[in-house]
């Protein structure tokens, strides 16, 4: 990756750099396999910038891990810029290989999508959903990227089918998981967790709810529902609703950013219509 800035007044290139929120990490990968150039010249972190200079900093080549083989599957990308792409995943999909998972996931499909039209880079999920769980994934192209990205605000409205009449309300509980264990838990000394909770629709058995994360846990969602009583159906993890999908039905259809790079404030949706399957089989 290759970023271009026209210098609007003097000042050092150490404090340029600094501003702009590269990481000592990050520069000195750049100083040992990339560049720095003003005017098309080389120069070093001492330099002083002057007003109207050309400064690119060159980034080095991403590496990619060795599980990151390419599987070309069909991927359902609705935003693309030199920097990052919103890609809407399906359900049952893994968004990364893992022993059970070996080169059927997202990110497999990535990788196959960026050797198609010649981006040598790897993959960096900016948020990630469960395997179940469809809908809006950001992915930086490039670590600096990702960077940018996880120190900012992302707006994530998912909707989620629970069982039972929800009510509209926000819920503040604790999420942590004991040792090494795949469930999530309410505990005290849980992460500080915060999920909006809004009725869109219900009957008897059931509530379409529309959850705002204002923080990002794992599992948040389905924790925090059953927490209240209100486990996703189907979810066996969390609750023993059963279904005929033999899954639970939670879709990420509205993402909300402001790009890293260009400061412009992006919105995305995608909508997904809840199968029957889904619902109680009782």
């Amino acid at each position: 990756m290759k970023l271009k800035f026209k210098i609007e007044q003097d000042q050092s290139l150490r404090d340029f750099i600094a501003e702009h929120d590269i990481s000592d990490k990050l520069l000195s990968a750049v100083k040992t396999n990339g560049d720095m150039r003003v005017n098309g010249i080389h120069v070093t972190i001492r330099y002083l910038l002057r007003k109207n200079d050309v400064l690119e900093i060159i980034f080095p080549q991403e590496k990619r891990g060795k599980q990151l083989s390419p599987s070309k599957m069909e991927l359902d990308i609705i935003y693309e810029d030199e920097y990052l792409l919103v890609v809407n995943k399906p359900a049952m999909m893994p968004c990364i290989p893992d022993h059970r998972y070996h080169d059927q996931t997202l990110a497999n499909g990535l990788i196959a999508y960026y050797e198609a039209i010649g981006l040598d880079s790897t993959i960096h999920f900016v948020n990630r959903l469960d395997r179940e769980t469809s809908g809006l994934l950001i992915v930086a192209k490039y670590r600096y990227i990702h960077y940018l990205l996880s120190k900012e605000h992302i707006e994530r409205k998912y909707v989620a089918l629970a069982y039972g009449h929800v009510v509209d309300q926000t819920i503040d509980l604790p999420i942590g998981r004991i040792n090494k264990n795949v469930r999530r838990e309410i505990l005290p000394i849980g992460k500080p967790s915060v999920t909006h909770c809004h009725v869109l629709k219900q009957d008897e058995n059931f509530s379409v709810v529309e959850c705002q994360l204002e923080t990002g846990r794992t599992h948040q969602i389905r924790v925090h529902l059953s927490a209240v009583g209100h486990p996703l159906i189907g979810d066996r993890l969390y609750g023993d609703i059963k279904n005929l999908a033999d899954t639970y039905f939670l879709h990420s259809y509205q993402l909300s950013f402001v790009h890293p790079i260009t400061k412009q404030t992006l919105r995305f949706a995608k909508e997904r219509k809840i199968d029957e399957t889904y619902f109680c089989n009782m």
